[in-house]
């Protein structure tokens, strides 16, 4: 199958699940409550579960269908900063500072826009059986995230975002066991490369006091890693519920 996942067919999907869901609710959450929200700038530590399935596919191009979904532990650390935070441009008279004082609307739409940046580990897993021996894959990924957004205020000091996300990550240990043997992943190049994930995130954040909040966070994601004629290939998708504390100004 020598035309299996090429990257027009692979982004033409993609886009239909994120670029349209992310859209159409960017433009809902900037326009759903115009109220100004607490400072968005802050550190936020997350812990979770990923939910993994593998897209395993052999020399040939063939779909290995025998793994099932696994789960395992997902954490992050990222910092979460507002794309115009318009108290900074309180008394000053510099050229930035005037074109968006005097261009309101877009303005207005920036200050509900976030971006963030951070740290990521995900345990990617998976299991099976061949021929009733059973196989179990389990896997550590150390990775950088990065995403962007737009918030709004719900009610009663809840905020909704929702973000385009992208990440890199790297296995930093991984074993697969097939009965009672046991293979080190590191040496299995399908594995031990730099992986591409692309996705959308939401999340629901709590105000508790100045400076505190609390949140959960849903995040689908998918890695792109094309297949190549006479090499096994590997992606996955990973479905991820986390929640953490925000600690900022």
């Amino acid at each position: 199958m020598k035309n299996l996942s090429p990257k027009r067919a692979f982004f033409k999907k993609l886009g239909s699940s994120i670029a349209l869901n992310f859209v159409y609710s960017s433009f809902f959450l900037l326009f759903l409550n115009s109220q100004k929200a607490f400072s968005q700038d802050g550190w936020k530590l997350g812990l979770g579960n990923s939910v993994t399935r593998y897209k395993f596919f052999d020399s040939k191009g063939a779909p290995i269908t025998f793994l099932k979904q696994g789960s395992g532990n997902s954490i992050f650390i990222s910092k979460e900063s507002a794309v115009i935070d318009t108290s900074t441009f309180i008394g000053q008279t510099t050229e930035r500072a005037v074109y968006f004082l005097n261009h309101e609307v877009l303005t207005k739409l920036l200050t509900h826009v976030t971006y963030e940046v951070g740290l990521n580990f995900n345990q990617y897993n998976s299991v099976g059986d061949i021929q009733k021996l059973p196989i179990n894959y389990q896997t550590n990924y150390l990775g950088i995230l990065a995403s962007a957004g737009p918030y709004s205020h719900v009610l009663n000091g809840f905020y909704l975002s929702i973000k385009a996300t992208t990440s890199l990550q790297k296995i930093v240990q991984g074993t697969q066991q097939l009965n009672n043997q046991f293979v080190d992943l590191m040496d299995e190049p399908e594995f031990n490369r730099i992986m591409i994930f692309l996705g959308y995130s939401v999340t629901l954040t709590k105000n508790l006091a100045n400076g505190l909040a609390l949140f959960v966070q849903a995040q689908q994601s998918q890695s792109y890693h094309k297949w190549v004629e006479g090499q096994q290939n590997l992606n996955f998708s990973a479905l991820n519920f986390s929640f953490g504390l925000k600690i900022g100004k």
